[in-house]
C-alpha cells in the first residue's frame, strides 16, 4: 500500500509568463528537516528519528490525535508539550513539531515557517498532502518557455506504508522499511521517470526539481552541438592542483593589466562567507591592484541586488574558485549576474577558474551531482555557465583516473568535445585554438566518428595547440 502525495497546478498570469523568458531555477538554500511516515507501520521509525531531530533543550509540541496514548508514548523519551489542538503562536515559540492532526490553515502557515527557520515538523503522508500543507516539500517544476508559455512538470512521492521519509535540508533518505519513489512527470514527448530513495540511497531534493523543470525545456544538450568557439576574450581553465607557473599574471594581462577590476568568485555551500578567500589575496599578491570578490546562495540577490552586481558590471575579468561546481550553478545560473559574466567575455575580457572552476566554464556540465563527485553525469545539473560551447571539462583527470568517466560521458552525448585536464595544467583559449600550459597534459575527445586504435583522445603537453573547431592538433 502506498501514501500519495497530490500534484497540484500552477496558474500564472500571461503577464509574468511574457517578462520571464529564462527557466524558474528553485532557490537551493533549504531549512530545517521534515519527518514523513508513509502509514501507521512506520510510526516507530518516525518516533525514533524525530527524537533524533528535536532539540533537547527546544520546545517540542505534539498535536495528537489520542492526547492520554501520545503522552505515554512521549513520556520516556524527549519532554514534550502534548495537545489536542494548537494556535499559530504555539508554533512560533516550538523548536519541533509532530503533527497528527489536519491544522487550519494559519496554523499550516507557521508549520512551514517553523521549517523554514530551521525547524523540525514530522507528520504523515496524508497530511503532508493537504494542500496547507504541502509547500513542507516543494512538488513543482515551473519553466518559463521562449514563446511565453508556462510548463509546468511535477513530482509525485509515494511512501511505503513502512517507511520514513526523511529531509534534512535539501538532502532526502529513508528510515523504516522499504522507500520512497519520487515520480516526475513527462515533458513533451517524455515518458515519467522516476528516483527511489530507500536503503542507502539518497537523493537531493534541488536536483530532483531541476530535474523536474529540465523535462519542461527544449532537449539538452542539442543533437548538434555549438562550435567550442570563444568569439572575443580569454578563458583560463586549469585542471585543479596547483596553478601552471604564470598562468595568474596571463590571465591578469588578458583582463586589461593591473588596474583592471577583477572579481572573485568562490565555489562555497556555506551561505555567508566571513573573511576574504585567500585567493583574492593571491590575484594581488600577483599584480592586480583592483580585486573585489562576491558570493551569495540567494538566486534573487544575484539577480536583482543592484549593490551585489556592482562589482561585476565594471569587471574586465572573473575568476572561479574550486569546490563542487554545482554550487555555482546553483547561484548564477540564468541569473543577471551570470549575463553580466557572460559579457565580461564578449567585451574581451577574462574568465579563468580551477577545478570547479573550470567544469563550470563549459555548456556541458561533468560531475555536477551534489550528493558526490563520482558520477560524471547528473540529471538536473548538467548545465554549465557556457562560456566555452559545444564542451563538457573534466578535471584533476589522471590524478583520479577519469578517462573511463569521459568515454562514457562520449559515448552518451558525442556531439560534444570532451576536455580532461590533469592537476597543475591548463588551457588558455581564444576563438577555437586551446592553447597546453603547465606540468601534466590535456585529453581532448572526439566521438563524431566512432575512435579507432587504443585510445579514444588526442594527449598533448605543454606548448601543444588544439584547434577545437576542426577536433585536431594544430601542427
Amino acid at each position: 500500500m502506498h501514501k500519495r502525495f497530490a500534484a497540484l497546478a500552477i496558474v500564472l498570469t500571461a503577464a509574468l509568463a511574457q517578462t520571464q523568458q529564462r527557466p524558474e531555477w528553485p532557490q537551493p538554500t533549504v531549512r530545517g528537516k521534515l519527518v514523513v511516515w508513509g502509514g501507521d507501520k512506520a510510526i516507530s521509525a518516525a518516533h525514533a528519528t524525530f527524537q533524533l531531530f528535536a532539540s533537547t533543550d527546544g520546545r517540542i509540541v505534539v498535536v495528537a490525535k489520542d492526547v492520554t496514548a501520545a503522552r505515554e508514548r512521549w513520556k520516556t523519551s524527549i519532554s514534550a508539550n502534548v495537545v489536542s489542538s494548537i494556535k499559530p503562536e504555539d508554533i512560533a515559540t516550538a523548536s519541533a513539531v509532530w503533527l497528527e492532526v489536519a491544522p487550519s490553515p494559519d496554523v499550516a502557515k507557521a508549520v512551514i515557517k517553523l521549517k523554514d527557520s530551521g525547524g523540525t515538523v514530522a507528520l504523515s503522508s496524508e497530511l503532508l498532502a493537504k494542500t496547507e500543507l504541502e509547500a513542507l516539500l516543494p512538488h513543482l517544476g515551473v519553466a518559463f518557455q521562449s514563446d511565453g508559455e508556462t510548463s509546468t512538470s511535477a513530482i509525485v512521492y509515494a511512501i511505503d506504508e513502512a517507511a520514513v521519509l526523511v529531509a534534512q535540508g535539501r538532502d532526502l533518505s529513508s528510515r523504516g522499511e522499504g522507500g520512497t519513489t519520487l515520480t516526475i512527470s513527462g515533458g513533451k514527448d517524455q515518458p515519467t521517470e522516476t528516483v527511489r530513495v530507500a536503503g542507502s540511497a539518497r537523493a537531493d531534493l534541488i536536483a530532483v526539481r531541476r530535474r523536474a523543470i529540465e523535462r519542461t525545456l527544449p532537449e539538452f544538450p542539442t543533437k548538434i552541438a555549438k562550435a567550442p568557439d570563444v568569439k572575443s576574450g580569454t578563458l583560463f581553465i586549469v585542471g585543479g592542483g596547483g596553478l601552471p607557473d604564470g598562468i595568474i599574471e596571463r590571465f591578469i594581462a588578458a583582463a586589461g593589466g593591473p588596474d583592471a577590476p577583477i572579481v572573485y568568485v568562490p565555489c562555497e555551500q556555506a551561505e555567508v562567507i566571513a573573511i576574504e578567500p585567500s585567493f583574492v589575496r593571491l590575484l594581488r599578491q600577483s599584480g592586480a591592484k583592483n580585486v573585489s570578490w562576491i558570493h551569495t546562495k540567494d538566486r534573487v540577490k544575484s539577480d536583482k541586488d543592484e549593490d551585489f552586481l556592482k562589482p561585476l558590471k565594471d569587471a574586465k575579468g572573473v575568476w572561479f574558485g574550486g569546490g563542487r561546481q554545482w554550487n555555482l550553478v546553483d547561484s548564477y545560473m540564468d541569473t543577471q549576474a551570470h549575463e553580466l559574466m557572460k559579457k565580461v567575455l564578449e567585451s574581451g575580457g577574462a574568465i579563468g577558474g580551477s577545478s570547479a572552476g573550470a567544469s563550470i566554464q563549459a555548456e556541458f556540465l561533468a560531475r555536477g551531482d551534489p550528493l558526490g563527485n563520482t558520477a560524471i553525469v547528473s540529471p538536473g545539473y548538467t548545465r554549465g555557465l557556457g562560456f566555452l560551447p559545444g564542451a563538457a571539462i573534466d578535471q584533476h583527470f589522471s590524478q583520479r583516473s577519469r578517462h573511463k568517466d569521459m568515454t562514457q560521458l562520449m559515448t552518451a552525448y558525442p556531439q560534444l568535445l570532451g576536455i580532461g585536464i590533469d592537476e597543475s595544467t591548463a588551457i588558455v583559449v581564444a576563438r577555437t585554438t586551446a592553447e597546453v600550459t603547465g606540468r601534466g597534459q590535456v585529453f581532448f575527445y572526439d566521438y563524431r566518428t566512432k575512435p579507432t586504435g587504443e585510445t579514444d583522445y588526442t594527449a598533448l603537453k605543454a606548448g601543444d595547440k588544439y584547434d577545437m573547431a576542426k577536433r585536431k592538433k594544430i601542427e
